[in-house]
């Protein structure tokens, strides 16, 4: 996401020759949509999303590369013999559509275990299944989006919310280069946020 946002922003980049480009691809983090929707724009391809994690090389999930079979802000389908569940934080159920949840896979691209690590195995790897520790949900067409990590997220007033999902709000505004939410405690030790921002423009204050 950071190279796809510099990039637009660089003035020598915006004058080259686009048309032999295929797609763009990124991995490792969600695309805002004002940088996807900026990058279609210029260079008439979409940003392909995949998701993968070192446990289950090299993808586990991905956009279509056509441009047409494609949705913005997710991270595709899962891939060909790549099985998804979705498990509830707090009872451990499988979720429904559109219901956020820790992610399970189970797949030929997952590992068997960490080497020499029975304990961090026990906690990961169940009948098969890798428990990522991702926070997904997924639409009734089989797409996946990536909400957050759970090590991330934050229990607010008892509702979970994820850091992501504030960046996404702070980087729409038109003064924000790019914003960083992580996790925090208050003083009560009750969870809370602290935002780092890149601004644009140097007079805009917290208020």
């Amino acid at each position: 996401k950071p190279l796809f946002k510099l990039l637009l922003q660089n003035k020598k980049f915006l004058k080259l020759d686009f048309s032999n480009i295929k797609f763009g691809l990124s991995g490792g983090t969600a695309i805002d949509h004002e940088v996807e929707d900026a990058w279609f724009k210029l260079t008439k391809k979409h940003i392909v999303s995949g998701f993968g994690l070192t446990e289950a090389s090299p993808c586990v999930s991905c956009n279509f590369v056509d441009n047409i079979n494609f949705k913005d802000g997710t991270v595709g389908v899962p891939l060909p013999s790549t099985e998804i569940k979705i498990v509830d934080l707090q009872t451990g159920k499988e979720v429904g559509i559109g219901e956020e949840g820790n992610m399970w896979i189970r797949g030929p691209q997952v590992a068997k275990g960490y080497l020499n690590n029975p304990v961090e195995n026990e906690k990961n790897f169940v009948d098969g299944w890798l428990v990522s520790g991702d926070v997904v949900k997924i639409d009734e067409d089989g797409f996946l989006t990536i909400v957050g990590r759970v090590k991330e997220m934050l229990n607010i007033s008892g509702f979970n919310v994820s850091p992501y999902e504030i960046e996404s709000i702070f980087n729409a505004h038109p003064d924000v280069v790019e914003s960083i939410a992580i996790k925090a405690v208050d003083e009560k030790g009750h969870d809370t946020v602290k935002l780092f921002i890149n601004k644009k423009n140097p007079n805009l204050t917290e208020k």
